[in-house]
């Protein structure tokens, strides 16, 4: 026999279990204390400015350099400066970090177009090895998907679709806003 209240007793206490985070995409999970004070300390350098890895132990609480315990954290801290508010920093070989301009950024991701295509030819090397006719029916259509995505990529990655969209692109009033419809056009 049940009293009056203890349903409502009992929903109280299935409230009060559920964790109310889980839901919430935003709450990163719990930082480390060296992660936390990397990210304050890296967000006070301005673009082109360098901090040094010795400037840097303090606030990780040990040597943070390549190959030393603390390094993980700096890795940590400059993944979620980027991610969170577009900050980035390039390592500079035994030295240590400096802040990356918007042109920095911009020569870092010209450099992305040669391998993205060195990484395409390998992939449909790969798929171009199998024995398509002895595949299942799933794996066939997996790789013809694969295989033409992959080849839209290096065609348009190579210098000619490179070409082809930068002349394009420099033919819009504005580039900027130049509609998802009109690149579509360019792969066409």
């Amino acid at each position: 026999m049940s009293h009056p209240g203890n349903d409502e007793i009992i929903d109280k206490e299935k409230d009060e279990m559920t964790d109310p985070t889980v839901d919430d995409p935003k709450v990163p999970f719990c930082r480390a204390i060296e992660t936390i004070s990397l990210i304050k300390a890296l967000k006070q350098y301005r673009e082109g400015e360098t901090v040094t890895y010795e400037e840097l132990a303090k606030p990780a609480m040990g040597n943070c350099a390549p190959l030393n315990i603390k390094h993980g954290f700096l890795q940590s801290a400059r993944a979620i400066l980027f991610k969170e508010d577009a900050i980035e920093f390039k390592a500079i070989p035994n030295v240590g970090l400096i802040r990356m301009s918007d042109s920095d950024k911009i020569d870092k991701s010209k450099k992305a177009l040669p391998s993205f295509t060195k990484k395409v030819k390998k992939e449909m090397h790969r798929l171009a090895s199998v024995d398509y006719q002895n595949l299942s029916n799933d794996n066939k259509l997996y790789h013809n998907v694969n295989m033409s995505i992959l080849n839209a990529i290096k065609v348009h990655s190579s210098g000619d679709g490179v070409n082809k969209v930068t002349k394009i692109i420099k033919q819009n009033p504005h580039p900027e806003r130049l509609a998802l419809e009109e690149t579509l056009k360019l792969f066409l």
